[in-house]
């Protein structure tokens, strides 16, 4: 009943974010044949193409070169000293943390708040550079703040039990182009499951567009509704795409890629735990402009992380949202042991 009742706005969901194929006009198998998702995903490249255009000055050619190749811009935005001195400020924060459990591995995520940059002061400077601000807005192709999380992935927290961690699966994040960023604080090896991307997979050519078309029919039947759709090895030797790069880096690397890319995080080997500074943004992908005129509203600026920490905890309490993935575990540092309440 809910669902007819929003139907007058079913319509204007197909010029929104929304990605998962559960209003009956976005999973409309009959429109999906005749290519209203397939143009969803070429009307919001050609957008990020044309926002592009207007971001270049964001950072140098050579950036601007090795994203267009590659989808990803790597870079280490600070000198060894002043990272050194970021860590160690970063590894002494204690503050409010939510955590999520997929499989053996644990994500904890303490928001970038005003009052964290306080206590933080190199990485509040970082992140008022444009050495950092440059490439994650230009490869989201909108001049808007990205949110921002002190982020730790604790690997093998338990046994292996056989439930699945959907992070190891070859996906892509969404439909359209969108970023996400990484800034390790830990030198990142084979065992720990690295970040890897696919170099090349942010470019729609006709064969993936193609590969996008059917992929939208399958769901609309029933399969895969939500819209991240995973890659198996096959498909992605059908597209001509290499294999995932992984990211063994060491510490102060940071990496900005359009996760429209293909990318996972690899099985780590060993128990581990890495600490991050966690970029993402996803505006309207049908937003026209660089910038965004409407959000955040006042006295709202650089606190959109926590708040939507929040709502998710208020939305799970009182049962408007379902999938109760986040956990709100008190105040930590960013290496204290987790405390999803699963491992108690």
């Amino acid at each position: 009943m809910a669902n007819w009742l929003a139907a007058p706005l079913w319509p204007f969901e197909i010029f929104t974010a929304t990605k998962a194929f559960t209003n009956p006009l976005l999973a409309s198998e009959k429109l999906n044949r005749r290519g209203l998702y397939a143009w969803r995903v070429a009307a919001s490249h050609r957008l990020a193409d044309r926002r592009r255009r207007k971001l270049e000055r964001l950072v140098p050619a050579s950036e601007r070169a090795e994203f267009a190749a590659n989808g990803a811009i790597v870079k280490s935005p600070l000198s060894p000293e002043e990272f050194q001195t970021m860590r160690d400020e970063v590894m002494a924060l204690k503050a409010p943390a939510y955590e999520m459990r997929e499989g053996d591995a644990v994500t904890r995520r303490i928001a970038v708040t005003p009052e964290v940059l306080k206590a933080a002061p190199t990485l509040a400077r970082l992140i008022a550079s444009p050495a950092y601000q440059g490439p994650i807005r230009y490869a989201g192709s909108f001049d808007v703040a990205p949110q921002l999380y002190i982020q730790t992935i604790f690997t093998h927290v338990v046994e292996p039990d056989g439930s699945p961690d959907p992070q190891n699966d070859l996906h892509m994040d969404t439909f359209h182009p969108t970023v996400k960023a990484w800034l390790w604080f830990d030198d990142v090896d084979e065992e720990m499951g690295p970040f890897a991307y696919v170099f090349g997979s942010h470019k729609l050519d006709p064969r993936r567009l193609a590969w996008h078309k059917r992929r939208s029919i399958v769901a609309s039947q029933g399969g895969a509704r939500g819209g991240s759709f995973r890659v198996s090895d096959k498909e992605l030797h059908h597209l001509r795409l290499p294999e995932p790069h992984k990211f063994t880096v060491p510490a102060g690397t940071m990496v900005a890629g359009d996760t429209f890319g293909l990318h996972r995080r690899t099985r780590a080997l060993r128990k581990s735990a890495r600490v991050e500074l966690w970029a993402t943004s996803r505006p309207n992908p049908f937003y026209p402009f660089v910038k965004n005129w409407v959000w955040p509203l006042p006295g709202m600026e650089g606190r959109e992380a926590i708040l939507w920490q929040q709502f998710a905890t208020w939305a799970h309490k009182t049962g408007l949202r379902k999938r109760k993935d986040w956990y709100f575990v008190g105040e930590v540092h960013p290496k204290d042991p987790p405390l999803h309440p699963s491992l108690q």
